[in-house]
């Protein structure tokens, strides 16, 4: 992005998204991208159907007491935890095609290099990878733990076959979301969130028809669909929602002493989709007005150097745009963080519809502080005025963390023993 450029659109009102003058795509890129994979799907065809009627009458005669569940297929942390905390009562497997993100300790992670031979995990690691690896899962597994876009299938012209033929061979499909593979254009009514996403990734449009097509589809054949925050705005189907389900191994809380001044962190990939440039301006006017504090603005680091920063830091921005609080704002709970953010008036309004006697409680603490873009300022000094009263808000910053976690887990583990036993 050219500063001088955005600079100058910026003092006529005019705010720069980008400035490449190239279009989203080329119409001959996409036309290969097209042909090779319809080739390789119609080469691929008969064998996977020979294959399919093969592990048909092999399944049949093949029998196992052990219930066995397969994560994946993406390297998303939410998944990956979950996978996690079932590991040490079940037969779990996690599996993505390439893992280069996202690392849970201890966690076996299964990739295409160690279940297709060479010449595929190799050369094709995705083009016959998918095959192979759709029907490996088909043979050893017994429950999938999907996201939406997450199918072996997805980017094949059989994709629809996919959660048909998981039922044939009685599989039972607990699908998730994590947000790119549910948020559209279309339907998103957030214009702060529709406009960081749009400068986030000026290709984001491109699936919205194909995402509300492939979401309809698979949630018709899925056994259970778990959603939270505003899955109800993109998905036609959830079985359970929570406002926020998101668990974290537990840490020991390190020593939150406020020695000279507060530490104020905001985290971002891409600024414009928190509104970071109104989080920093916020900050640099409370640093006018006061020296109580110091603050950092963290752009496009790791989760790992996230979490270190958030060990020395006091209090959280999340986000002024979004609406609904992210993985990150547990993470920051649970090392002992206040956290401001944005929280959508609408969905606290629901949540504490339908369950009164938990989230009525839950919206007053004075853990995660709802802010927005007017407020913010004002939030932030209310929050540092008092260094006391807020170390000792850190320390319960923890505890109703791993609290709040605790209810995550115990409440998911409810919904896989269900599943399990329901046949």
């Amino acid at each position: 992005m050219d500063n001088k450029f955005k600079t100058y659109m910026n003092q006529r009102g005019w705010f720069v998204l980008f400035d490449d003058f190239e279009p989203p795509f080329y119409w001959l890129n996409e036309l290969k991208y097209k042909l090779i994979g319809i080739f390789v799907s119609l080469l691929a065809f008969p064998i996977v159907l020979l294959c399919l009627l093969y592990l048909f009458f092999e399944t049949k005669l093949r029998f196992s007491k052990k219930c066995r569940m397969l994560f994946g297929t993406h390297f998303i942390i939410t998944l990956k935890l979950f996978a996690k905390e079932l590991e040490s009562t079940h037969d779990v497997t996690y599996f993505t095609f390439k893992d280069n993100g996202h690392v849970v300790p201890d966690l076996d992670v299964k990739t295409i290099e160690n279940i297709a031979p060479s010449f595929i995990s190799r050369r094709f690691p995705l083009l016959l990878g998918r095959y192979f690896a759709f029907l490996w899962a088909i043979r050893n597994f017994d429950i999938l733990h999907l996201y939406f876009d997450g199918g072996f299938l997805n980017r094949t012209i059989f994709w629809r076959f996919e959660p048909i033929i998981y039922q044939i061979f009685k599989k039972k499909l607990i699908m998730y979301s994590f947000g790119e593979d549910r948020t559209d254009f279309i339907r998103t009514h957030n214009l702060f969130h529709k406009v960081g996403l749009m400068g986030f990734n000026k290709t984001y449009f491109a699936n919205d028809f194909i995402k509300i097509k492939r979401n309809y589809w698979w949630s018709k054949y899925a056994n259970y669909v778990i959603g939270n925050t505003d899955y109800l705005i993109y998905l036609p189907k959830l079985d359970v929602l929570t406002f926020n389900m998101h668990i974290l191994p537990y840490e020991q809380l390190v020593n939150k002493k406020i020695n000279e001044k507060i530490k104020i962190v905001h985290f971002a990939n891409h600024g414009i989709r928190k509104g970071s440039h109104i989080i920093e301006k916020a900050l640099k006017t409370v640093c006018e007005e006061t020296d109580l504090i110091e603050y950092e603005m963290i752009y496009n680091v790791s989760r790992d150097e996230v979490l270190e920063k958030m060990n020395t830091s006091h209090i959280v921005i999340e986000q002024v745009s979004n609406g609904f609080p992210s993985f990150t704002t547990f993470e920051a709970l649970a090392k002992g963080n206040v956290v401001l953010t944005m929280i959508d008036e609408s969905l606290m309004s629901l949540y504490q519809f339908l369950i009164p006697e938990y989230y009525e409680d839950f919206f007053q603490q004075p853990y995660v502080i709802n802010t927005n873009m007017n407020n913010l300022k004002e939030d932030i000094l209310k929050v540092i005025n008092n260094k006391q009263t807020l170390e000792e808000t850190l320390k319960a910053t923890h505890e109703y963390a791993y609290r709040r976690i605790n209810d995550n887990i115990e409440a998911y583990r409810a919904i896989i023993n269900k599943v399990i036993n329901k046949d």
